[in-house]
């Protein structure tokens, strides 16, 4: 996944929302592997929207603070989703070159199928 601004924010915006935890203690407490939290951390991945809700709610006690981070949590995960959905489309083909050749060979197939006749032949009499 490309990192975008968008994913940065909200890997930030989470770790600070977690601080003090360590990801062991996030990963204890919310499921899923420690490694997979440091990616959250780092941006390295998107952190899924329910576990974002769970977080927030658990993680904040005051109830009217908890629905403004929670309404901030909303805005920054639909902004990371759409920014790495807007990269993804953006972003050039992994291999041009193969993918050139590629279709280069499919059209050169199709125009030699193209110039086949398509009529049977009529059997020959003895």
């Amino acid at each position: 996944m490309t990192r975008t601004p968008e994913i940065t924010e909200l890997a930030t915006f989470l770790h600070t929302t977690t601080a003090p935890a360590t990801t062991r203690d996030l990963a204890d407490r919310f499921g899923g592997a420690k490694t997979l939290w440091v990616e959250y951390h780092r941006g390295a991945r998107i952190v899924p929207w329910h576990l974002l809700e769970r977080v927030v709610t658990e993680t904040i006690p005051d109830r009217h603070a908890r629905m403004l981070t929670l309404a901030r949590a909303k805005h920054l995960y639909n902004s990371a989703e759409a920014s790495a959905a807007r990269a993804e489309v953006l972003a050039p083909p992994p291999n041009r070159g193969l993918l050139i050749a590629l279709l280069a060979t499919a059209a050169l197939s199709l125009g030699a199928l193209a110039g086949r006749r398509t009529t049977r032949r009529k059997p020959a009499t003895p």
